[in-house]
């Protein structure tokens, strides 16, 4: 039981969160150098084990509708289309891959995970619960208003949802895209 342990321990430990690593690393030194825990060790490394497989278990079962997302994205004609938004103080880049409709998302210029076609997010896998909740809570309520936010968007970079281009007619930062992306995403626009 006790390898079994510690084999389960180690498999955790890109999985934890930095104060849990440590208390990890440091039971299975102890562990390592005298072959054997304490009852509280040992109750702890089965706690730990448990955390990891109760995020393991949240983070597999974030499933969304994203078709109106997908529907304006591939409504482009462009070869990788991409939405960016800003959500909860983070920017977001929303990128649709036409060959599988998945959709990548990078939060404040890094991978944070990605849609698949049917809907379930699938986080970047370092990733702790509290980042993947905040990141599919922040597609969730996008995905009420894509436009929207992409208004919002425009608004406070002053550059195009779209294609990240500065907007420099009135019409456009109302809009919070350019009349070429608006004609590429077949939008409203002026």
């Amino acid at each position: 039981m006790t390898d079994q342990i510690v084999e389960s321990l180690n498999n955790c430990q890109g999985k934890l969160h930095p104060a849990a690593h440590k208390i990890a690393l440091s039971l299975l030194t102890w562990h390592s150098k005298r072959g054997v825990w304490t009852p509280k060790q040992r109750e702890l490394a089965i706690k730990l084990i448990a955390e990891v497989a109760d995020t393991e278990k949240k983070k597999t079962s974030m499933v969304a509708d994203i078709t109106p997302l997908i529907s304006i994205l591939a409504s482009s004609n462009m070869v990788a289309p991409s939405l960016r938004i800003i959500k909860g103080g983070a920017t977001y880049k929303l990128k649709l891959d036409k060959k599988d409709s998945s959709i990548e998302v990078i939060r404040d210029g890094d991978w944070a995970g990605q849609f698949t076609a049917d809907g379930c997010y699938v986080p970047r896998k370092k990733a702790d619960l509290a980042e993947v909740n905040r990141v599919f809570d922040d597609i969730m309520a996008v995905l009420i208003d894509p436009i929207g936010y992409a208004r919002t968007y425009g608004a406070l970079t002053g550059h195009c949802s779209f294609c990240a281009k500065p907007l420099t007619d009135p019409r456009s930062q109302t809009a919070g895209y350019g009349e070429i992306c608006a004609n590429r995403y077949r939008l409203a626009w002026g």
